[in-house]
């Protein structure tokens, strides 16, 4: 019978918090509720939305903020902050639309941010 370690159980135990941790950080918090049924996910798909209506109204290829979806009435004004209070950012390159969301650190380009394309 092969014996057990100590050093090989808390190894073990390190190994399924680091997995339990990112699979939070996966599943579980991109799906934060943000009130009445809103995900940022959600909240990223109706913004992509709206930016695509926002050029075609306006015949442009500019990349419109929140505030301008807002003001030309292409989203839900509850939209405009993510679940830790920040605006969401839009950016866009050509077609392609990219909504980030800054996370609990309110801080863009970190490690926490959410970015849906």
């Amino acid at each position: 019978m092969q014996r057990i370690s100590v050093k090989r159980i808390l190894l073990t135990l390190v190994a399924l918090a680091t997995i339990a941790g990112i699979a939070f950080r996966l599943i579980l918090w991109p799906a934060k509720q943000l009130g009445e049924g809103r995900t940022p996910k959600i909240d990223a798909a109706s913004l992509i939305q709206g930016v695509g209506n926002w050029r075609l109204e306006n015949d442009s290829g500019a990349c419109p903020n929140v505030d301008e979806l807002r003001d030309a009435r292409q989203i839900d004004p509850g939209i405009v902050r993510d679940a830790w209070n920040s605006q969401y950012v839009i950016e866009c390159a050509g077609d392609s639309i990219t909504v980030r969301s800054l996370g609990p650190d309110r801080k863009a380009n970190t490690a926490d941010d959410l970015v849906m394309h």
